[in-house]
């Protein structure tokens, strides 16, 4: 990715991954302790950014950014004297308001297609298979699991890969990973998922099944 297309990407995740910091550390860090973190944490993205692996695709180069971003916000955490399940648990809280922000628009979308929600996942997982999560920087695929399921593999996961090259696999699973359930919830169905990439394991194997609706999923 060139200079300007990196700084046109963090130009746009950055303002959502500080709102997401103040929402999140508000209650952690006095006022007086929280900018400071925010400051280090863009300060640490400054230092990882030129080592980013030269993935072969926008979308991929795109999630290891995000992916930067999140080991800067476990690095600036962990320095203010959290305790390693702590600043897991923090760091998932402040990704998971950038991820499901990211997640819904397409969703929401997909309702005006169709009401179903299997056929709305099927959808709204075929678009992200061609944008961010495209070959070759992604390697995913549907596989055949009757009409009640909604099934995928993932064999290649950049951002696992770059989450592992840190030493940060448990991270991965934790702020990354685990996002994948409250999305289900709120897809209205159920996910299950034994095995991940960053788990250790030779693939993702997702699986997608219908949940009653809830009133607020309903309204989705």
């Amino acid at each position: 990715m060139n200079r300007f297309a990196s700084r046109l990407v963090v130009g746009v995740l950055r303002p959502f991954l500080t709102k997401a910091m103040r929402t999140t550390l508000r209650d952690t860090f006095p006022a007086g302790q929280l900018a400071p973190t925010i400051r280090e944490t863009w300060r640490r993205y400054q230092q990882l950014e030129p080592d980013l692996p030269a993935e072969p695709t926008l979308g991929a180069r795109i999630m290891t950014q995000l992916a930067a971003m999140t080991t800067a916000v476990y690095q600036s955490l962990r320095q203010m004297g959290l305790t390693e399940e702590q600043t897991r648990e923090q760091t998932a809280r402040i990704t998971w308001l950038v991820y499901e922000k990211m997640s819904m628009p397409p969703w929401r979308l997909t309702r005006l297609l169709t009401r179903n929600r299997l056929s709305r996942v099927r959808r709204v997982m075929g678009w992200f298979m061609r944008f961010p999560y495209n070959p070759p920087g992604y390697q995913m695929q549907f596989v055949p699991a009757g009409e009640e399921t909604v099934a995928f593999d993932v064999h290649r996961c950049p951002t696992a890969d770059y989450f592992a090259s840190q030493g940060l696999s448990k991270l991965c699973v934790s702020a990354f990973c685990n996002l994948d359930y409250p999305l289900a919830d709120r897809w209205g169905v159920t996910l299950e998922r034994p095995q991940t990439l960053a788990g250790g394991a030779a693939f993702c194997d997702f699986r997608f099944r219908q949940l009653p609706l809830t009133e607020q999923q309903f309204d989705e």
